[in-house]
C-alpha cells in the first residue's frame, strides 16, 4: 500500500475533542452509512480490529502504512478477501481517514488516537431502505362500509368517536363550472389503512333538460395525476334546475401501488356525459294560426254516381266513348255508326284507358 502524504490543520485539537466524545466501551457494533465519517480511537500500544459483514473489495488511505514508516501516523494490517483489518496508531494525538469499499459503496473511517480506545468494532449491512408495504385489497363489503362511514360521519364523530378516529375530512367547498352544469366538492375524506380517499360532491344542472353521464366515469384529478372511482352512489341523471348530491370513492393507484393523497389537494372531479335520447312528445301546435279555420272535405267517393267508363261494351264489342272537352255537357255518339267489327272466338284483351275516380264539385268554404 502506498503512502501518501497530508497535511492535516489542528489535528491534535480534532483528536482530543473527538476522543472525549467517543464512548468507553471498547466494544462497538455500529451500522454502516455510506453518507457519514465514522469516527473510531485508536490506540498507539493496541490493536483495534474493525470488521465487516462480508469481504472488504479495497481499502484507500492516506498516512497509513503496513509497515514502520517515519511519515506514517497508523499502523495497518489487512489481507486482500478477509472482512476485516486491524489499525494501531504510531504518533500521539494525531488523526486521519482510511475508505474501505464493500459493496461498491465506500465508508470512510476516521482514525484517531486516543487514550480510550475502542478494541473491537463490529458493523452490521446498512438499514434496507423504507418502502411502502403493498396495499392490501380492498373488499367490494369494505369499501361500502367505507362509504356508509363518511355518509354517517358527523353521527359517528359525535356518539362514536372511536369509530371515526383515524378518519381525515376537509371540506374545502371549491366549484368548477363546466357550462350545462357545476360540481362542487364538499366533504374529502381520508381512510389511511385502505388507501382510500371519499368524496361529496354536489352537482347542479343548470339547464331545463335532463342530463345523463356515465355514475363509473368519476374521476379525480390532482396535479398532473388521474385517480378513477372505486365505487360510487349516483343515479347517473342530472335532474332539471337541481342539485343532487353524489358519494363516490378513490382507492390506491392505476398501477396498483398505493396513492398515499392527501385531502388537502385541489381536486378536479370529472366525468363522462352521454348524449340525452330524443324527445317523443308531440310538437306544440301553432298557437298564431286561425282556430275557425275549416279543414279541406274529402270527396265521397262510394256515394257519388260518377260519369260512364270510357271504355263500353256494346254487343260484344269494345266502343271507345270520347267525351267532350266542355265541361259539364254529356257526351254524344257519334253521328254516322261506325261499321261493327267482326265478332272473334277469343277476342284480344282490350287494353282499355285507366278508370278516372269519380269527381265531386268543390265544397264551398265554410262562414
Amino acid at each position: 500500500m502506498n503512502l501518501l502524504p497530508l497535511s492535516l490543520f489542528g489535528a491534535a485539537w480534532l483528536a482530543g475533542v473527538t476522543a472525549a466524545a467517543q464512548p468507553t466501551n471498547p466494544i462497538q457494533q455500529l451500522t454502516l452509512d455510506p453518507m457519514k465519517v465514522t469516527p473510531i480511537p485508536v490506540a498507539l500500544d493496541r490493536l483495534t480490529t474493525i470488521r465487516f459483514p462480508s469481504p472488504i473489495s479495497d481499502l484507500q488511505s492516506a498516512r497509513i502504512a503496513a509497515e514502520q514508516h517515519p511519515e506514517a501516523f497508523f499502523l495497518l494490517s489487512f489481507q486482500p478477501g478477509n472482512a476485516f483489518f486491524s489499525v494501531r496508531a504510531l504518533t500521539a494525538t494525531t488523526n486521519t481517514s482510511i475508505n474501505v469499499v464493500w459493496k461498491n459503496q465506500t465508508y470512510v473511517l476516521e482514525l484517531i488516537e486516543s487514550s480510550t480506545p475502542w478494541l473491537s468494532v463490529v458493523f452490521d449491512p446498512p438499514a434496507a431502505p423504507v418502502t411502502n408495504p403493498p396495499p392490501k385489497p380492498v373488499t367490494p363489503a369494505r369499501l361500502l362500509g367505507i362509504l356508509d362511514t363518511a355518509k354517517a360521519f358527523t353521527l359517528l364523530r359525535q356518539h362514536y368517536p372511536g369509530s371515526v378516529a383515524g378518519v381525515e375530512v376537509v371540506r374545502p367547498g371549491s366549484l368548477r363550472d363546466y357550462g350545462d352544469y357545476t360540481i362542487r366538492v364538499e366533504e374529502v375524506f381520508r381512510f389511511d389503512p385502505e388507501d382510500t380517499l371519499v368524496f361529496r360532491i354536489g352537482v347542479s344542472n343548470k339547464t331545463q333538460c335532463l342530463i345523463r353521464y356515465l355514475p363509473e366515469s368519476l374521476m379525480v384529478r390532482a396535479g398532473q395525476r388521474v385517480y378513477y372511482q372505486s365505487i360510487a352512489e349516483a343515479t347517473g341523471i342530472m335532474p332539471v334546475a337541481a342539485e343532487v348530491p353524489i358519494y363516490f370513492a378513490v382507492t390506491g393507484s392505476a398501477d396498483g401501488s398505493r396513492n398515499s393523497v392527501s385531502p388537502h389537494n385541489d381536486f378536479m372531479v370529472l366525468l363522462s356525459r352521454l348524449e340525452s335520447p330524443p324527445s317523443s312528445a308531440p310538437p306544440a301546435s301553432d298557437k298564431s294560426a286561425p282556430q275557425n279555420q275549416a279543414q279541406p272535405v274529402l270527396p265521397e267517393l262510394t256515394n257519388t254516381p260518377g260519369p260512364p267508363p270510357l271504355a263500353t261494351l256494346v254487343n260484344g264489342t269494345n266502343v271507345t266513348v270520347r267525351p267532350q272537352s266542355v265541361e259539364g255537357n254529356p257526351p254524344t255518339a257519334p253521328r254516322s255508326p261506325t261499321p261493327p267489327a267482326p265478332v272473334l272466338s277469343e277476342p284480344p284483351p282490350a287494353q282499355s284507358q285507366p278508370t278516372a275516380p269519380p269527381m265531386a264539385p268543390p265544397a264551398e268554404p265554410s262562414t
